[in-house]
């Protein structure tokens, strides 16, 4: 009798899922997991067969331009500061490097602020779609993802969607870990608590820092950071006072984490203005990787990379692979933060 999938996976010791996923993406696990699988397939004789894509899914055969199709990039009417930065830059460029290996097109497409859907009428070709921080108005396009293959980015996921993001969790280590080599056991941790993802970093960086005998200051305000309230002046206000806060502290920390490098450069101005040389006196770590925010800093930080441009080829293979697999469960890929140390001044 010819082996089966489930046969692989038990010679294996995986899941069907995850013998599936190598079989058609192996940038989805690890080296030694896909070396297990194939070394089953080959004692075991499988030969995988492609599947057919269902009714509803979407051939991959080349249109008659010899292209693969279209893929695409959604974005928001409103709050447009978001897709003019470089983490977005980055995000797009990763994936038009990756459709652009496959013979696929890019298109940037702009989500109604009233409907939140897609016109289906605005081009045949259009495979599927990405599509960033969506959870804003995820309401509205509950429909248009039953009807487009779609892979949500960033932001936090939404159970029964594939979605791939940075891992928070792990950002928010590294930056604990960090501090606590260099001899920081009191840091300050910024966060807008209408972010999720920022509160998930924050809370991983607590658990870890306090765990190594750290104890951390939370600078703590609810929506006042997001792209769309740059220059209101609530937002601002707000900013300003944890600034204060901050810097005429009694008892100040040593390190300060923020979870954003354009927050980053917004504390730094704001300390400017306030006459306050904050930077210069306190470990900084910061996130993203943002080189146009980064440029307007006072020191040169320690950064985190979540490396937006690896989340946008990414995409493009879950995308891919939801293309032609419709009924194959949610997909929830992390990508690893990756650490590089800057200016740090001595622990007084």
């Amino acid at each position: 009798m010819a082996a089966k999938l489930k046969d692989v996976a038990e010679r294996a010791g995986v899941s069907i899922a995850t013998v599936s996923l190598i079989i058609n993406n192996k940038a989805r696990a690890s080296s030694k997991t896909i070396a297990a699988v194939e070394r089953a397939m080959k004692e075991l004789n499988y030969t995988p067969k492609r599947r057919k894509s269902k009714s509803r899914g979407r051939s991959m055969k080349p249109d008659a331009n010899g292209l693969m199709g279209d893929v695409l990039i959604t974005f928001k009417s409103e709050g447009g500061r978001f897709w003019r930065t470089p983490l977005y830059s980055d995000f797009v460029h990763g994936v038009e490097s990756e459709l652009t290996k496959r013979g696929m097109r890019t298109v940037l497409y702009k989500i109604s602020k009233e409907s939140g859907e897609i016109d289906y009428g605005i081009t045949e070709s259009v495979r599927g779609c990405i599509a960033p921080g969506y959870q804003a108005y995820a309401d509205r396009m509950s429909r248009s993802f039953k009807r487009l293959p779609t892979i949500p980015v960033f932001g936090m996921p939404v159970p029964g969607v594939d979605h791939i993001n940075a891992d928070s969790e792990e950002v928010g280590r590294l930056a604990a870990e960090f501090f606590l080599e260099h001899g920081h056991r009191h840091a300050a941790f910024i966060v807008d608590t209408a972010h999720p993802v920022y509160v998930q970093r924050h809370d991983a960086f607590i658990k870890v820092f306090e765990a190594g005998g750290g104890r951390v200051m939370t600078l703590e305000g609810h929506n006042f950071h997001g792209h769309a309230r740059f220059g209101n002046p609530e937002s601002e206000r707000i900013l300003s006072s944890l600034a204060r806060q901050f810097a005429e502290a009694k008892d100040r920390p040593t390190a300060f984490m923020s979870p954003a490098d354009a927050l980053t450069a917004r504390l730094n101005a704001e300390w400017r203005r306030q006459g306050k040389d904050v930077m210069k006196q306190v470990a900084f770590v910061t996130c993203n990787n943002e080189p146009e925010y980064l440029e307007q800093l006072d020191i040169k930080p320690t950064v985190i990379d979540i490396h937006a441009e690896e989340i946008g080829a990414r995409a493009v293979n879950a995308l891919l692979y939801r293309i032609e697999h419709p009924d194959a469960p949610p997909v929830r890929i992390r990508i690893a933060p990756t650490l590089i140390p800057g200016d740090l001044p001595k622990v007084k």
